[in-house]
C-alpha cells in the first residue's frame, strides 16, 4: 500500500514541520519511520539538556562539578544522554586531529578497573587490549582523552559498581574522583535509584554530584503534554489525538508511567495503524497489542 500523494497539507497539521512530507512515502517507509528513535523534548528532559550544557563550559578547576542522572529503568537516561552526545559528536579539527568532546561509556557489568579503563578506552573508537596491564590502560586511556580534548566523561549504569566487594567498590569509587581532579573535567554518572547508593558509599565522592532526576510520571498536564509531542513525530495520515482523555488513560496504563514503555506502545500501535490502513491511533488498536510483545516492534 502506497500513501498518496495527493493527501492535502491541511490534513497533515498534527504533525511537525519535518513530518510534513510523509504523504510520499510508502507504507513500508513510513513503518520503518515509525519504528526510528525521535527525540521528544519534554520539560524535565530540556531542563537536564541545559544542565548538562552548563556543565560542559564550566571553566576547569582541580575540584570539577558533576552530575548524577537518576531514574528508573525506562525512564529516559539513556535517550537524554544520547541526545548529548549527539549534540556534541566527534569532530575533525582542522589541522586534521580528531576531537570527541563527550565521551560516552558503560559501567562493566563485572566492574574492575581493568575492565573500565579497557571500555573507556573502546568507548573513544580505539581497539580494546585486554591482555595489558592496569597502568598501561590507565596511561592509555588518560592520554586518549587528552589528545582527543575530551571536556566530559558520561558513564552510564553506574550502579553496576554494585556488583562488585566492598574492597572494588572503593577502589573504582577513588579512581572515579581521581580521574576527574587530574583531567579537570566534569563526570556525569547515569543510573538507576541504586546510583545514589553508590556514590553514598563515598561521602567525599557524593558532595560532588548534583542530581538531575527523571521521575516516573504523573497521568496529569506533563503526561498529556508528552502526548501531544509523539502525535507530532509519529508518521500517520489522519491525528489521533493521543492527548485526548480516552486514549490518554489508556496509554497511561499501558506504560506504567515508563517514557519507554510508552515509546515501545506507540511505536507498536503506529506501526499497526499503518498495516490496516486505519492511519490513527485508536482504543481497538491499543487494545489489541499483546503485552508480551511489546518488548519490540
Amino acid at each position: 500500500m502506497t500513501a498518496s500523494a495527493k493527501t492535502p497539507a491541511a490534513s497533515l497539521a498534527h504533525l511537525g514541520p519535518d513530518r510534513q512530507d510523509i504523504a510520499i512515502l510508502t507504507s513500508q517507509e513510513r513503518i520503518r519511520l515509525a519504528r526510528e528513535d525521535a527525540w521528544i523534548g519534554y520539560s524535565a528532559a530540556k531542563s537536564g539538556l541545559q544542565r548538562l550544557e552548563d556543565l560542559l563550559d564550566h571553566p576547569k578547576s582541580p575540584r570539577m562539578p558533576n552530575i548524577l542522572v537518576v531514574g528508573d529503568s525506562g525512564n529516559g537516561k539513556t535517550s537524554l544522554i544520547g541526545r548529548f552526545r549527539d549534540l556534541h559528536p566527534p569532530i575533525i579539527k582542522p589541522d586534521g586531529r580528531g576531537a570527541q568532546p563527550v565521551v560516552v561509556m558503560t559501567m562493566p557489568a563485572e566492574p574492575s578497573e581493568a575492565r573500565f579503563w579497557s571500555d573507556l578506552i573502546a568507548a573513544m573508537g580505539v581497539a580494546r587490549n585486554d591482555s595489558g596491564t592496569v597502568q598501561a590502560k590507565m596511561s592509555q586511556a588518560m592520554l586518549l582523552l587528552q589528545s582527543l580534548h575530551c571536556r566530559m566523561l558520561i558513564i552510564d549504569e553506574i550502579h553496576n559498581v554494585l556488583n562488585g566487594n566492598l574492597p572494588r567498590q572503593k577502589q573504582l569509587l577513588a579512581m572515579l574522583k581521581n580521574l576527574g581532579s587530574r583531567l579537570m573535567i566534569p563526570i556525569v554518572v547515569v543510573g538507576t535509584e541504586a546510583a545514589k547508593r553508590t556514590l553514598q558509599t563515598d561521602p567525599q565522592l557524593a558532595n560532588r554530584f548534583e542530581a538531575i532526576v527523571l521521575p516516573k510520571w504523573e497521568l496529569g498536564k506533563e503526561f498529556v503534554s508528552l502526548l501531544a509531542s509523539f502525535e507530532r513525530v509519529l508518521p500517520l495520515l489522519e491525528r489521533s489525538n493521543l492527548a485526548g482523555r480516552e486514549l490518554a488513560v489508556l496509554l497511561f496504563s499501558l506504560s506504567k508511567g515508563s517514557i519507554g514503555q510508552l515509546t515501545r506502545v506507540l511505536r507498536r500501535a503506529a506501526v499497526e495503524a499503518i498495516r490496516s490502513g486505519d492511519e490513527r491511533i485508536t482504543p481497538e488498536i491499543l487494545a489489541g497489542l499483546d503485552a508480551i510483545d511489546l518488548g519490540g516492534v
